[in-house]
């Protein structure tokens, strides 16, 4: 199972949908100009059980933009006054406002300790690449890959799975907290037991509507609807079912849940095509998926049934339906492109990143740092010795559904004494896509006779 999905977050769109285009930009650059000038009394988020919580997407945009021209800001002075200020830095001072808070940005440094421990290129790279949680996004989850908007908490579990919880639901945070973090597999029975609880948010993987069955008051059984969409390929989708046994008390209460572990005597997938159902008996478990090309665009009601036996060993019949799209020539997915070049002496890392508004609006970020060659290996330069000029240019343009394009944005960070460049753009005003070519960024580095370029672009098909 890659990705899954249950309901995507809500978006403002529908507020401003009758505005039009010039209109939308005015208000984003009116609202970029009024934060830059308020910056000093930005409406800073609260700290509840170790996470930061903001009020809503619209107060988390604001302090991603705020977080964005305050690093600048606090670099450009570093440099004036002589001061030794990296990102880093600066942040740390910044996040020590919230008591209790840690961020995942604080804690992945002191595990790699990138100002003094040495790594050779490919380690740089390889820890980058596989790191969770991207860009600036590190400096608001904590440690234990946590956000709170109003009144739910957002947990990362993977690059591409994000877990939604209400915030007083504690317990789930707790067994959530406890799953090895990174892979793509999050344990049946939480999706199902508590499945009227928690949101499973991500790009390219949805299920469908519980269904239950009481075999008698000791034992019953759920099943849910899996749906996969091949990331890119409209036509291409999958469909299998989750099946769960519950062992129940006297009391009706659950003493136990678990994945059914057998083989389906069968399974039947009706694809709402008007094509052939496909049929499989006893090849399938509970969780598997089977692939199916659509012939034409549309919505299609699928219809999942299993046959198999339950704990008495008596035949049970289980059926499940769920909406199948077919639409959508550009993608949404979360990104980022990780690449370097060198010479001898220096080394530039660029990053580009791309977050497609689940905790707020589109957002294209791009990152650029320098590392210092030490005698087989690499350490990140230091601003105030080493001196290089940096520079991160970032680019993109944002789609509708119908992958017609309604904005582009770009902008510039470059400075001659810094380690790292970052630079954010985002389009708060609705959820957009991108097709391949449309996100791109520049890097650069020069020190001396050295010049390092790099240019990287996201190709999410």
């Amino acid at each position: 199972m890659k990705n899954l999905k249950v309901s995507l977050v809500a978006i403002m769109l529908v507020l401003f949908a009758s505005c039009s285009h010039d209109d939308e930009v005015q208000r984003e650059d009116n609202a970029a100009v009024a934060l830059k000038n308020q910056s000093a009394n930005a409406q800073m988020p609260y700290v509840e059980n170790g996470i930061l919580f903001f009020n809503d997407r619209s107060h988390i945009d604001q302090y991603y933009e705020y977080l964005d021209e305050m690093i600048h800001t606090k670099q450009e002075e570093a440099i004036n006054n002589q001061a030794n200020a990296t990102v880093d830095a600066i942040l740390d001072q910044f996040e020590s406002q919230f008591g209790g808070f840690t961020s995942f940005r604080k804690r992945y440094n002191q595990q790699y300790d990138w100002d003094r421990r040495r790594y050779s290129k490919q380690e740089i790279l390889s820890i980058l690449e596989s790191t969770v949680i991207k860009g600036m996004e590190q400096s608001y989850f904590n440690s234990d890959h946590e956000l709170g908007i109003g009144n739910k908490v957002y947990i990362y579990h993977s690059k591409d799975i994000v877990i939604e919880v209400p915030k007083n639901r504690q317990d789930i945070i707790d067994d959530i907290k406890n799953l090895p973090k990174g892979t793509n597999t999050i344990p049946a029975v939480l999706l199902t037991g508590e499945y009227q609880e928690i949101n499973i948010i991500s790009d390219t993987m949805e299920m469908g509507t519980k269904m239950h069955l009481q075999v008698d008051m000791n034992l019953s059984y759920d099943s849910t609807p899996i749906l996969e969409n091949k990331n890119c390929d409209v036509y291409e989708k999958a469909l299998g079912m989750t099946l769960i046994e519950n062992i129940l008390d006297e009391e009706d209460n659950t003493t136990s849940s678990l994945e059914y572990t057998y083989e389906f005597a069968n399974i039947t997938i009706d694809w709402g095509d008007g094509s052939t159902p496909t049929v499989s008996s006893y090849s399938t478990h509970s969780g598997e998926l089977i692939w199916h090309t659509y012939t034409s665009m549309g919505t299609y009601t699928a219809t999942v049934t299993i046959g198999f036996y339950d704990l008495n060993g008596v035949y049970q019949v289980m059926s499940d339906p769920i909406t199948v799209i077919v639409a959508d020539a550009c993608t949404d997915a979360n990104g980022t492109v990780v690449d370097s070049v060198s010479d001898s002496q220096w080394l530039l890392v660029g990053q580009l990143t791309v977050s497609n508004g689940f905790f707020g609006a589109n957002r294209i970020e791009g990152r650029s740092d320098a590392y210092k060659k030490d005698g087989s290996s690499w350490v990140r330069a230091n601003r105030r010795r080493h001196k290089p000029y940096l520079k991160v240019y970032v680019s993109g343009k944002f789609r509708d559904n119908n992958c017609v394009q309604k904005a582009h944005k770009e902008g510039t960070a470059q400075s001659t004494h810094a380690n790292t460049k970052i630079k954010i753009k985002t389009k708060i005003w609705g959820r957009y896509d991108h097709s391949n070519g449309d996100v791109y960024s520049e890097h650069r580095l020069q020190k001396g006779s050295t010049y390092l370029s790099l240019d990287l672009v996201y190709n999410p098909c």
